[in-house]
């Protein structure tokens, strides 16, 4: 049984401590030697649980495992993560796409749009407060080898 430089005695301790019905699913995949089975687990739904403390510990026995650099050809990272990245791209543009009218006032007329608009203002205005206008980004010059580094 190959266990991909887990410490197997820890893992079952960690996981035992943990109590859950997927921490006990996680044990007996670890003792099956089955640690692409670990890796492939579903992240836990916070939407399917009614006690957060049962839902931290079921977090805690997916995610012990979830980074762990091995490869192994029955899991394909690759695909999932571009997928996922997508996923992210296409719900921005669509959240672009229905708060761009509300750039401008001008282009509203209805109270309840005009209602968005000073609360989106009063939001910007906030945001703005914190983290200042625009990061102090330099341009891109590809004449240039180095470039300075701002650290946020």
């Amino acid at each position: 049984m190959r266990t991909y430089g887990i410490n197997l005695r820890l893992a079952l301790s960690i996981m035992e401590e943990l109590g859950t019905a997927r921490a006990l699913s996680v044990a007996i995949l670890l003792r099956s030697g089955d640690v692409a089975g670990v890796m492939s687990l579903p992240t836990p739904n916070p939407v399917d649980y009614d006690n957060i403390e049962r839902y931290f510990c079921d977090r805690q026995a997916s995610d012990l495992f979830r980074k762990l650099q091995v490869n192994l050809p029955s899991i394909d990272r690759r695909s999932p993560t571009i997928s996922k990245w997508w996923q992210g791209e296409r719900q921005c543009y669509r959240s672009n796409e229905r708060l761009a009218k509300f750039e401008n006032r001008s282009n509203l007329s209805d109270p309840s749009e005009l209602a968005v608009f000073d609360f989106l203002s009063k939001v910007r205005k906030t945001i703005t407060s914190w983290v200042g206008s625009k990061p102090p980004f330099p341009r891109f010059d590809p004449r240039k080898v180095r470039s300075r580094v701002y650290l946020l």
